[in-house]
């Protein structure tokens, strides 16, 4: 089954009692002045489902949190969601692992996202829904799908870390662009930066995805980027392409990259 959904679909379906739309921008649409899906709801990725006592950005939020913020986004176990954000395929991906991550399989990304939904002429609307009820989301945590740097090093030698960041920051040929991170990569990390797995915005077609990768359908992968966002992309592309085995590292290089004798670098 795939993890994408196409507008057309989105559209012939929007007036399903069960489907929720969620808005996972970036910035928020009406204070950037750009527009929204109409019926969408936002999903504040930055502030409400990220760990505020954490010192790395858009972490995993808990358990309790999590459940209490798609409550109150009317969100339920019943419910079909569609992710979509205003670049295309971009933050989406995150949210629909994070959705994964508390055992909620009935979760897609919409392939396009908004620019696709403008592009084929359909409605677009410049407020957000609120949901008429609190939703009755019960999350069953999925072990394994996020990880933290201990992990990724312990694992180091049995799976195959796939770096999404541009070549240059995985060269350590740019600066980083969070103050205080060292350069390069995790040692023995190969870079796929995530443009790759994309075309006009939508995800490529699954035989191209997998010639991406070289690897096995039973290799496990470990995604990486900045800050657990766009490694997010990656998981996507992976699951779409038939992978099994995949994890985000949740701190990325925000994490491995500070001044840490823990966790080397190349």
């Amino acid at each position: 089954m795939s993890h994408l959904v196409s507008v057309g679909w989105l559209y012939e379906n929007r007036a399903d009692k069960r489907m929720v739309v969620l808005d996972a921008s970036l910035a928020h649409p009406q204070k950037s002045g750009t527009h929204c899906i109409p019926e969408s709801r936002f999903f504040d990725l930055e502030n409400t489902f990220s760990d505020k006592l954490s010192d790395l950005p858009n972490t995993m939020v808990a358990k309790d949190t999590f459940t209490i913020g798609t409550r109150k986004l009317g969100i339920s176990t019943s419910s079909v969601i569609v992710v979509y954000d205003n670049k295309g395929i971009y933050s989406s991906p995150r949210v629909w692992w994070m959705f994964r991550s508390m055992g909620h399989q009935n979760v897609f990304v919409l392939d396009g996202g908004l620019p696709e939904w403008k592009r084929k002429g359909f409605a677009v609307s410049d407020k957000h829904s609120n949901p008429e009820f609190e939703g009755d989301f019960v999350p069953t945590p999925v072990e394994g799908m996020f990880c933290n740097g201990l992990a990724v090093l312990s694992a180091m030698s049995s799976s195959i870390i796939v770096d999404v960041r541009s070549r240059e920051r995985f060269a350590g040929l740019v600066e980083e662009t969070r103050e205080g991170l060292r350069k390069g990569h995790i040692p023995s990390s190969v870079n796929l930066p995530f443009e790759h797995f994309i075309v006009d915005g939508k995800l490529r077609a699954m035989a191209q995805i997998r010639s991406l990768f070289g690897a096995e359908e039973h290799d496990s992968l470990i995604f990486s980027c900045g800050s657990g966002v766009t490694a997010c992309i990656g998981a996507l592309a992976a699951a779409e392409a038939g992978f099994k085995n995949v994890a985000v590292y949740d701190g990325s290089w925000s994490e491995w990259g500070k001044d840490s004798e823990d966790f080397p670098i190349a």
